[in-house]
């Protein structure tokens, strides 16, 4: 019972402290978030990284409508995939890409997501204000000049925490 009592301890500070990173100046970002937009739930990501200043950050967007209304034969859009740094305290800054290619595997257009994520003081919830820019399949997000840029309504994020079942 004592050791089971130890276990369940350290599991609940490991999964509630998480978030709070004592060795720089604000918040973890790492973590996985689920966000909303005007509609409802809206995204699922995860931010990944050794360091509490950079990292790596995967984000999926299930309700993203990858033909743009029927304007591109897309068929199919990758997860976005990037990076993320820590800009100051709990302010951070994100840059992702996904590809989006038709039925025959023929890249359409590459998408650039560029954001500000602001975490609240407890470290759970966040703010965010972002752009997408649109590049033809054979230009480079990083040197090329969009074909589109959409300012994304700002939105917020809730960070998943682990939310056990009673025994």
């Amino acid at each position: 019972p004592l050791l089971l009592a130890s276990a369940l301890v350290l599991f609940t500070a490991h999964t509630t402290g998480f978030a709070k990173d004592n060795n720089s100046a604000g918040c973890r970002f790492q973590g996985s978030w689920i966000g909303y937009d005007a509609a409802g739930a809206s995204w699922l990501s995860t931010a990944a990284g050794q360091s509490a200043s950079s990292g790596t950050y995967a984000l999926e967007t299930p309700g993203f409508d990858v033909t743009f209304g029927q304007s591109f034969p897309a068929a199919y859009a990758s997860t976005f995939r990037g990076s993320w740094e820590r800009l100051d305290g709990n302010t951070f800054g994100a840059t992702l890409l996904a590809i989006a290619v038709d039925a025959s595997g023929a890249p359409v257009y590459i998408a650039k997501l560029s954001g500000i994520d602001t975490l609240s003081k407890d470290c759970n919830s966040m703010s965010i204000v972002a752009t997408v820019e649109l590049f033809w399949g054979n230009e480079d997000p990083f040197e090329d000049v969009p074909f589109l840029v959409m300012e994304l309504p700002p939105h917020g994020a809730t960070r998943l925490s682990v939310d056990p079942p009673a025994l």
